[in-house]
């Protein structure tokens, strides 16, 4: 059996022997066993009961039903059976894609990727111009991963924003505000 570190035993919670559990990655729900590293080995505990909440995963272990034997797996690293942990999804490499705007034509190749905490933000230069395009389904006409080319459409705007297009009309309201009248 592989096993994967997930976390760790932070401290006690209550009298009857629960744990407060750190974890660095998601668990399946179907897991029933946790492992608790002791001198060298990784000894198996059987969950009774788990409950997430904001401070961290509270775990009951069968046989574990004190606070002095809880105590006692304090500060210790907890492992899963491999494949009782769910994998993070690889990021999607962008870099190089052609975009294809409905309006626009050919916008160019994405030269960097960031994120805004929603959504990933492409990078590309037109027309000496950085434009930053969320990656949307609503937005994506179509992809072809094979050939790194997608047909896009940019929300009314978008795009205009970064070529200062489309602010006809407004004045440098700056100067205005400084004069008196």
């Amino acid at each position: 059996m592989e096993f994967t570190e997930v976390g760790y035993v932070s401290k006690v919670h209550g009298v009857k022997g629960q744990l407060v559990l750190k974890l660095t990655a998601e668990v399946k729900e179907e897991a029933s066993v946790l492992f608790i590293e002791a001198s060298g080995n990784k000894v198996p505990y059987f969950i009774e009961d788990w409950k997430e909440t904001p401070g961290g995963s509270i775990l009951r272990f069968e046989d574990v039903d004190d606070v002095d034997k809880a105590r006692a797996l304090c500060g210790k690293k907890v492992y899963a059976d491999s494949g009782m942990v769910i994998e993070e999804e690889e990021a999607f490499n962008w870099l190089g894609f052609q975009i294809h705007d409905e309006k626009y034509g050919d916008l160019g190749a994405v030269v960097s990727v960031s994120h805004n905490g929603y959504q990933d933000l492409l990078h590309l230069q037109f027309r000496g111009k950085e434009l930053l395009l969320p990656v949307v389904d609503d937005f994506i006409i179509e992809m072809k991963e094979e050939e790194k080319r997608m047909r896009y459409k940019a929300p009314e705007g978008l795009i205009e924003v970064y070529l200062d297009e489309g602010v006809e009309g407004l004045e440098d309201e700056g100067d205005r505000g400084d004069q008196k009248g």
